[in-house]
């Protein structure tokens, strides 16, 4: 029994490396493309259907079954982009060009205000 979990971690760390290492070839846009399509192919096969539809029937209660599907579909979907998205964490930290924000200008004056406004406080309590 020991023998046989080997083997299968074995394998599942295999096919991690080799699939970073293709990430890594191929670029992120493609690769999220690839490896969505790759999760929502395996992903239902490896991970029991079961649990993941009585989970949707719990939170959206009875839906018909396309529609279960079709979430299912698009969580698997998901999924792949995320496994992507984790080899490029560190670029994504680092340049920060993935996120673009409107009205930073606001943001920067809300930043203030509330600065302002905690720190009233404290000089009141320094003060008395």
């Amino acid at each position: 029994m020991f023998a046989i979990k080997t083997i299968k971690y074995l394998f599942e760390a295999l096919f991690v490396y080799f699939s970073f290492l293709l990430i890594f070839l191929i670029g992120l846009k493609n690769s999220r493309i690839l490896f969505s399509y790759i999760f929502s192919k395996i992903g239902p096969v490896i991970k029991s259907t079961n649990i993941v539809n009585n989970n949707l029937q719990q939170v959206f209660g009875e839906q018909d079954k396309n529609t279960i599907k079709d979430i299912n579909t698009k969580m698997w979907f998901n999924y792949g982009k995320i496994f992507v998205e984790y080899i490029y964490l560190r670029n994504f930290k680092d340049k920060n060009n993935h996120i673009v924000i409107k009205g930073k200008n606001i943001l920067t004056e809300i930043k203030k205000k509330i600065s302002q406004l905690f720190l009233f406080p404290v000089i009141l309590l320094i003060l008395n």
